[in-house]
């Protein structure tokens, strides 16, 4: 009896330490999630995909751009929420609204977020892949739409004409078609092509009747700012073939590493132009009435110095 509760009293003392070490275990130093707020879609829904990261306030890390790592989807739009605290941690989101052009099954990829801890080891961290369902919008319940119908059969139909008949016939039906076609292009009314604006016509006459408008002086700060980036992008996608109207902030500084058409001071301001209006339109952050104004004056300067050279046209000298 004695030896085994000396073996009981060894047991305590080896294995105490252990549950009280499990019982104070700190929380982990970073915390990253990510979510969808519908698992299966229709190609005409929007699918909005989140992804949080908490972190201690003495952690360095570096918020990746994932909008290029989503495949199978179109990125309408993006934003972030944050940072803000929450007991121990600072919490961050960024989420981004999808939608998708061919039904089938989709994953939307796991997010490594990289980070040095107190000692600056670099570690990182990944969520988990999540994956969607994407079907056509003529499908519900899993079942097809009852508003197609199957072919009928062809319908027999008994020959009473003679050959030569329907040949004649025939015949006689495509002349007086060509001879109607004929008659219709000889006197149909010419119609005058009128060729498109030229696209800094278009931006410089809408960037006018912004300023004429004034909806700072109303405080429509957001359609000031959503008007303006509209704006700005519709020209730079027509003037040079880039998308941007459906391009984020990020993915356009990325797409300016090996894009030579303009120069650095024009990409910069540019860039600046985008950033300051998606601050505006994406946030609950304002500002000034001054700023917002130089920033529509840059805009007039970048489509002026971006715009193609007028052609003079000289006289021959005979």
């Amino acid at each position: 009896m004695k030896h085994y509760l000396l073996i009981l009293i060894i047991q305590l003392l080896v294995i105490s330490p252990f549950a009280l070490s499990e019982d104070e275990a700190e929380a982990p130093p970073i915390i990253a999630t990510s979510s969808i707020d519908k698992a299966q879609i229709t190609t005409s829904d929007e699918l909005t995909f989140t992804v949080e990261i908490k972190v201690k306030k003495e952690i360095k890390l570096d918020l990746p751009e994932i909008g290029g790592a989503i495949e199978g989807f179109r990125v309408i739009d993006s934003g972030e929420e944050g940072p803000v605290r929450d007991e121990d941690y600072i919490v961050s989101k960024r989420w981004y609204k999808l939608r998708a052009d061919i039904t089938g099954s989709y994953i939307l990829p796991a997010i490594e977020i990289r980070y040095k801890d107190q000692e600056g080891a670099e570690k990182s961290i990944k969520t988990s892949e999540i994956f969607v369902e994407v079907t056509s919008v003529l499908q519900k319940d899993g079942e097809k739409s009852k508003d197609i119908r199957d072919i009928k059969g062809l319908i027999k139909i008994p020959k009473k004409w003679k050959t030569w008949e329907i040949v004649t016939l025939i015949i006689c039906l495509l002349i007086v078609v060509a001879f109607g076609v004929l008659i219709y292009f000889l006197r149909r009314p010419k119609k005058t092509i009128v060729p498109p604006r030229p696209v800094h016509e278009v931006a410089l006459e809408r960037l006018t009747q912004l300023k004429e408008d004034d909806p700072l002086s109303i405080g429509d700060d957001k359609y000031f700012h959503f008007t303006l980036s509209d704006i700005i992008r519709e020209y730079f996608e027509g003037m040079f073939k880039v998308t941007a109207t459906d391009m984020t902030f990020e993915e356009i500084k990325s797409e300016f590493t090996s894009f030579n058409e303009i120069n650095d001071d024009l990409k910069a301001s540019f860039l600046e132009i985008m950033k300051d209006t998606d601050l505006v339109k994406f946030t609950d952050m304002t500002i000034s009435q001054k700023r917002s104004n130089d920033i529509l004056d840059q805009a007039f300067d970048f489509v002026a110095l971006t715009k193609p050279d007028e052609q003079v046209e000289e006289d021959s000298v005979i």
